[in-house]
């Protein structure tokens, strides 16, 4: 399932986006896996079409940042369940969003791991689990990361919220509900990224940044997400919301 521009025709010159399904036998999928610096446990295989044929019924135009699903969906109907009605740059940045919070955590337990079995880099030399600097470093880390599951928590609960309320109740899960819970979930991605960067990699030393430590993996998982394109859209989602919630025309 994906997502493409068709070119332009005489009844209209500019490119449209279409949302598409595409048989097994139309794509390829590459031997790349693992290819990336980080996230080498993903899957993440890219996918080659070359003169491919795609049945028009198994296409549709629009973006999948912006379906309407007011009252519900085809999958809410089928599976009596509120949550097939949601739009999709929620659910999509809150996927990320989970990760991203389960690094940290990741993270934590290495440093903590760390801070039991070495030592300070500088006098006074001893255990780190007994240093008043490494306490703190880590109860920050602990501090972040609880409030940042905290948001990821309550953006689900939202989300789910607006569903029900979508098919039971009546008010839509608009597309600005969408676009500003999916904004807050991104904070949380960049913000997992600060946490693992600032409290925990910038103290925990260079020994960890040797291929194959604990560490130095989730260093490099967390880079991938970071530079994912989800949170490559955030100045352009800021405007988005902003102007949905003014009443402005959207730029999308």
């Amino acid at each position: 399932m994906g997502q493409a521009f068709l070119a332009g025709t005489e009844q209209g010159p500019e490119p449209k986006v279409y949302l598409f399904v595409a048989p097994r036998s139309e794509w390829e999928m590459l031997d790349d896996w693992g290819d990336t610096l980080g996230l080498k446990g993903s899957g993440s295989h890219s996918i080659r079409f070359e003169g491919t044929r795609i049945p028009a019924s198994w296409a549709r135009e629009g973006s999948m940042i912006d379906i309407d699903v007011e009252g519900g969906t085809e999958g809410s109907r089928v599976h009596d369940n509120p949550m097939y009605s949601g739009r999709g740059m929620t659910i999509f940045t809150l996927s990320l969003a989970a990760v991203t919070v389960g690094a940290v955590y990741n993270a934590l337990d290495e440093y903590e791991h760390l801070m039991r079995t070495k030592t300070t880099p500088r006098p006074p030399i001893g255990p780190r689990l007994q240093d008043g600097d490494y306490q703190r470093w880590y109860g920050r880390a602990l501090t972040h990361a609880k409030l940042l599951e905290a948001v990821l928590d309550d953006c689900a609960r939202q989300h789910m919220e607006l569903c029900r309320r979508n098919v039971e109740e009546g008010p839509p899960f608009t597309y600005g509900d969408d676009m500003l819970l999916a904004g807050v979930l991104r904070e949380v991605m960049i913000r997992c990224w600060e946490v693992i960067d600032a409290d925990l990699w910038q103290t925990v030393g260079a020994s960890v940044a040797r291929e194959g430590q604990r560490m130095e993996r989730i260093f490099r998982d967390m880079a991938v997400a970071v530079a994912h394109r989800n949170p490559l859209l955030r100045d352009w989602a800021y405007g988005e919301i902003a102007r949905e919630a003014l009443g402005l025309p959207r730029a999308f």
